[in-house]
């Protein structure tokens, strides 16, 4: 059995199906884990869902894109802004989608392999332990009958009485926080505040952003594989950091890491 990782796949369909073909990805015998953002910029958004959620053996962790979608197929977030998407992703269709995707994790850990997958990053002193936290607190609201009260409040800033009974209006804010560094960090500064307009690599960053790998405490016990970041290139990365978002959706490539050997494959944009 061999581990791949996919990185952000963006509605690149055709892209996918090739470099599943050309690692000779077995659904039967390997796994396949993805780093999260199938949807949106490419045209075939429903049908990278489609086939994900029929392998047997594939994995994601959860995007900024896919809590987008959520937000949107719930009415938080209206469909004719923000994004560029196609009409048949709100077919009849999706329903049995969206209640797989709110159920899919924000973080994946492999304790015996020793490697963690995330879509965006982690803050650098983070331990394993809050990582595996916070997360969890995630998944419980995304999973929990009030997961539309609590989108409301990622996107809207909107308090609901009943998520109140769950959690205090300062954890809540904690949680956001949280989401917010797990699918959306590239760069912080003074600790906890995250810059999301710099999107370029470290050598050319404003003095102050500190990219979000940089002296990552948990390195002794674990790699990470992540996406999101399409402009940063690997020189910038430190060992046991994978970055394999390769800018599939702006006419780069989709990029498939083995873990076995720790080889790349890649297919260009058509």
């Amino acid at each position: 059995m061999s581990i791949y990782f996919i990185g952000d796949i963006h509605g690149c369909y055709d892209e996918l199906c090739k470099l599943l073909d050309i690692i000779n990805y077995d659904d039967n015998n390997d796994q396949l884990l993805l780093t999260g953002d199938l949807i949106f910029r490419g045209n075939k958004s429903l049908e990278v869902l489609k086939l994900v959620y029929k392998l047997k053996n594939t994995n994601i962790v959860l995007g900024n894109h896919e809590l987008n979608l959520l937000a949107l197929y719930n009415g938080i977030l209206l469909k004719n802004t923000i994004f560029s998407i196609t009409n048949n992703v709100f077919s009849s269709e999706v329903e049995e989608l969206i209640n797989w995707l709110k159920f899919q994790p924000i973080l994946l850990i492999n304790k015996i392999k020793k490697f963690i997958v995330v879509h965006a990053g982690i803050l650098p002193f983070w331990s394993t332990k809050k990582i595996i936290k916070y997360s969890k607190e995630i998944e419980f609201l995304l999973k929990s009958n009030y997961y539309k009260y609590f989108l409301d409040f990622l996107f809207k800033n909107i308090v609901n009485e009943e998520l109140l009974k769950l959690f205090t209006l300062y954890k809540l804010k904690c949680i956001k926080f949280n989401i917010n560094v797990f699918t959306r960090i590239r760069y912080y500064y003074n600790y906890y505040q995250l810059d999301n307009k710099y999107l370029g690599n470290p050598i050319n960053k404003p003095t102050h952003l500190i990219p979000w790998f940089n002296k990552v405490q948990i390195l002794n016990k674990y790699s990470i594989i992540f996406g999101h970041w399409s402009t940063l290139t690997s020189k910038y990365t430190p060992n046991k950091i994978y970055n394999i978002d390769t800018g599939c959706c702006w006419g780069k490539k989709l990029t498939a890491l083995c873990w076995d050997n720790k080889k790349y494959y890649y297919v260009n944009k058509n």
